[in-house]
């Protein structure tokens, strides 16, 4: 699970990419999209207390279906692909 208060922290403190992705255990990819997200939603440190790691991924994701932090899959394209004759 990403550490999403812990990259903001870090982040906002002016750490660089490489430097909170080795702090957090994440990808400096993931670190640079979970900041940019959060500029993008205006988040900021300090983050609320009550907020977990879940409530910030729906909000820097909040147009992903997520189920345990997983995006779901698009049933109905993949039944459509299936079901479409092969060449």
């Amino acid at each position: 699970m990403v550490n999403y208060r812990e990259i903001i922290r870090l982040k906002s403190q002016d750490y660089s990419n490489t430097s909170v992705a080795t702090s957090t255990g994440s990808s400096h990819n993931t670190v640079a999209k979970v900041w940019q997200l959060a500029q993008d939603k205006d988040i900021s440190w300090p983050i609320p207390d009550e907020l977990t790691d879940l409530d910030m991924q729906a909000i820097l994701y909040s147009g992903r279906a997520c189920i345990n932090g997983r995006k779901l899959s698009n049933f109905e394209c993949i039944h459509n692909e299936l079901a479409s004759p092969m060449c």
